[in-house]
């Protein structure tokens, strides 16, 4: 590992794509998100009546940005949207809905959006070789609701101290890829759509409710694995109220 590196051209970029994720649809420009983009999507949202009913957690690259140690270009925000249970799935779906316009049509950002339930545990992934992690029960109460995603970046350190002992690359890639997943997820799409195209690679899954899809995610990608043995590191995930609160 060559130790940590600097992005040294963070300007904004921006795209005029026609753009859809569910029902929501917009021909606009669209820019890579900076901590202003978040401050305009946390004004609007912070007044909804079901605001204080749910936890937003950054997770991914975005949150990097907001340590002011941007080291890639990233062109969404990874966030998960947390609550006691998923009984309420007209709710959750209206939440998603109103989350995803307000990023993209009132912010102009790509938002990466899934509510995962407080009840849901993150176990190894059937797919992993390697022993490092035991499940992680997400409880009711807000502290460890939020601070699972904190848990679940152990992960990381497993591959610094591999990285530190000398294990090659390809074994690295090959123990840590996909060694968690979250059994079910709740979207209101199954793709992300730029002038037609649809740019990602989420499973199908299946519709639980009118325009509510349920699908599993596997983390950490290759992609991630990799950005890590190159030098790269991600900052921990971000609780949005807290992030907020403590400014």
């Amino acid at each position: 590992m060559h130790g940590s590196k600097r992005y040294n051209n963070p300007e904004q970029l921006t795209e005029t794509v026609n753009v859809q994720i569910g029902p929501i649809k917009c021909f606009r420009e669209m820019n890579t998100p900076t901590s202003k983009s978040l401050d305009c999507f946390y004004n609007i949202i912070k007044t909804k009546q079901w605001f204080d009913s749910y936890d937003y957690v950054i997770v991914g690259s975005f949150s990097n940005i907001l340590k002011n140690n941007q080291q890639w270009t990233t062109w969404d925000i990874d966030m998960v949207v947390t609550g006691p249970d998923d009984s309420n799935l007209k709710e959750i779906k209206e939440v998603l809905l109103e989350l995803t316009r307000v990023a993209i049509i009132e912010c102009g950002f790509y938002l990466d959006l899934y509510y995962v339930s407080s009840d849901v545990e993150f176990n190894e992934s059937r797919f992993s070789k390697y022993p490092y992690n035991s499940a992680i029960s997400m409880k009711h109460d807000y502290e460890n609701r939020v601070n699972m995603f904190m848990l679940v970046n152990d992960w990381k350190d497993g591959i610094i101290k591999e990285l530190m002992t000398g294990t090659p690359t390809e074994i690295i890639v090959d123990r840590f890829a996909e060694m968690y997943v979250i059994p079910k997820t709740l979207s209101i799409s199954t793709g992300v759509y730029k002038d037609g195209k649809n740019c990602n690679r989420w499973l199908k899954g299946k519709e639980v409710y009118d325009g509510l899809w349920e699908r599993y995610i596997n983390f950490p990608s290759v992609k991630q694995i990799e950005r890590m043995i190159h030098g790269y590191i991600y900052e921990k995930p971000i609780e949005v109220k807290r992030y907020y609160k403590n400014r």
